[in-house]
């Protein structure tokens, strides 16, 4: 049984992952004409891809999770894909849509219906900003996937304060959390992430944070728990570093690489042993 499922899940890895059909003739019936070149590839593999979602929905479970998996790393995974192949109970577990730009709020709707079954999700892309996964999708996904304990959204330029709030609302594990590339988070969205009290690690590189938003972060409960922080190309000062080397003991990593207002002296306070830290990233002026 086992070893049946496994050969349909690679036929159809095979089938919705294959490039472009070199040389198709496809016929169209109607006119009895041939179809040339581009134009029947792509009617052909369309074809092919809505044959291969057909026979992935009837696996079992378990192996449609590792299917979509599988895909995803190939970059296969859309809103198509998503929509056809969640169901309640699907065990994903960790999702990876790094090479997949066809997914957005539409594909986090249907990612929802397995959201209790998720826990970690990265939906920042590889190569380019992503601009299709806003509130509209993550208000029906987060609520769903409570039990997340890691959360990447790097370079999701439409993610703002209103998502840092969902996710405080909703998220009850979650340990890790990526907003780097964000340009709309700001103080507002990073007031409300340092009520969080089980993150260890939190990056905020390339967004809008500002000293308030350090100070927050250093008197808020996230401060008992942080263990990473990346801070990389903000507008922070030593006002903002100051409060985080007193009050986040536990602060292992702070990155702060392209930052202009953290001056001489306070780095000096970052040097270890003297902080205790781990590691300790800045660029020098």
């Amino acid at each position: 049984m086992n070893r049946g499922n496994i050969s349909l899940e690679t036929r159809c890895l095979t089938v919705l992952c294959e490039p472009w059909v070199n040389g198709a003739k496809l016929i169209d019936h109607r006119t009895s004409r041939i179809i040339p070149g581009r134009e029947a590839e792509a009617e052909l593999n369309a074809r092919l891809r809505q044959r291969g979602l057909a026979q992935m929905k009837v696996l079992p479970l378990r192996v449609k999770a590792k299917a979509i998996k599988c895909l995803a790393r190939r970059g296969g995974v859309d809103d198509e894909v998503l929509r056809e192949l969640c169901s309640e109970g699907l065990p994903l577990g960790n999702v990876d849509l790094r090479e997949c730009d066809g997914v957005s709020d539409a594909g986090c709707h249907s990612l929802a219906i397995a959201g209790d079954c998720i826990r970690s999700l990265d939906l920042q892309l590889t190569q380019r900003r992503r601009e299709n996964i806003s509130l509209d999708g993550l208000s029906v996904l987060l609520p769903r996937a409570m039990w997340l304990q890691g959360l990447k959204l790097n370079r999701c330029i439409l993610v703002d304060d209103q998502v840092c709030q969902l996710i405080v609302d909703n998220m009850k594990t979650l340990r890790l959390l990526s907003l780097g590339s964000c340009p709309r988070v700001t103080d507002d969205g990073v007031e409300a992430i340092a009520t969080l009290s089980t993150l260890y690690s939190l990056v905020l590189s390339s967004t809008s944070v500002t000293d308030r938003g350090c100070v927050a972060i250093a008197h808020g409960r996230t401060a008992a728990t942080l263990m990473e922080l990346q801070l990389s190309k903000t507008e922070i000062t030593d006002a903002g570093v100051t409060p985080l080397i007193a009050n986040c003991r536990r602060l292992k990593n702070l990155l702060l690489d392209g930052v202009r207002g953290v001056t001489p002296e306070c780095r000096e306070r970052l040097e270890p042993p003297a902080n205790g830290r781990g590691y300790v990233s800045w660029t020098v002026y």
